[in-house]
């Protein structure tokens, strides 16, 4: 069975990794003391515009590598249908952390790239905050909800196709 190039391989475990930290976390720090709270925001924030520019890298180097072609006993459909979830998994990478530091601009917050401080891209405007903080929480749903469909589409091959996919990206 063909492996994903060991860039595709490295990026693919990063960003599983990074992903998982910054959904548990974002989800934490809303329950953290106010004095705790700037410092993981600003974490946050930091590993989220990281995770944008390790998918940016990642579609580049999607767009550049050859994917290696899916194995015979996985049908047209589930390969459509895994297509159809990573396509959507990247919508969600690219879609949250932008979000993110919309809503921090838009409520009048500060976003800094691990002490870095950005530019303001977004003029202060409580309307289009909430709007980017719903986006940005539907995203960690949407993803987490992908994220399930993907290792569920693992598991589902693995134990009824017999085909381990993992070895593949590992």
């Amino acid at each position: 069975m063909e492996k994903y190039t060991f860039s595709m391989r490295t990026m693919h475990w990063i960003m599983a990794a990074l992903l998982l930290v910054l959904v548990i976390v974002g989800f934490a720090m809303t329950g953290l003391p106010d004095e705790q709270k700037g410092y993981v925001y600003g974490l946050h924030k930091s590993f989220g515009l990281l995770a944008l520019l390790f998918v940016i890298l990642r579609i580049i180097n999607r767009m550049r590598s050859e994917i290696p072609a899916s194995p015979s006993e996985i049908s047209a459909f589930y390969n459509k249908l895994s297509g159809g979830v990573m396509f959507l998994m990247y919508v969600c990478m690219v879609v949250m952390p932008i979000s993110g530091p919309v809503m921090s601009w838009a409520f009048g917050h500060p976003v800094a790239f691990f002490g870095l401080q950005l530019p303001t891209l977004v003029e202060q405007n409580p309307e289009l905050g909430k709007i980017a903080a719903l986006v940005h929480e539907y995203m960690a749903f949407a993803l987490i909800a992908l994220v399930t469909l993907h290792v569920a589409g693992f598991l589902k091959h693995y134990f009824v196709e017999r085909v381990n996919l993992l070895n593949r990206i590992w």
